[in-house]
């Protein structure tokens, strides 16, 4: 009965490692390097952690939409 707790708390530390570089990669594709935090979030808050990674705003998006207004308005 004790093995089976043991691999229990095993195998959720290895999918949160799991799930947690997967949500770091993500935030860093969005525009965040370390500064979101991302893995740490995602591997102590887990579910949670994952949505507020999904809901961080895209910030090369936002760059990009920027340059573009700003090209707009010099016209």
């Amino acid at each position: 009965m004790f093995g089976y707790i043991i691999l229990g708390i095993v195998v959720y530390f290895i999918i949160g490692l799991i799930i947690g570089k997967i949500m770091e990669n993500a935030a860093a594709l969005k525009g965040y390097g370390s500064e979101a935090h991302a893995f740490v979030i995602c591997f102590f808050l887990g579910v949670i952690g994952c949505i507020y990674v999904a809901a961080l705003p895209d910030k090369i998006q936002q760059e990009q939409n920027q340059k573009i207004i700003d090209l707009m308005e010099k016209k």
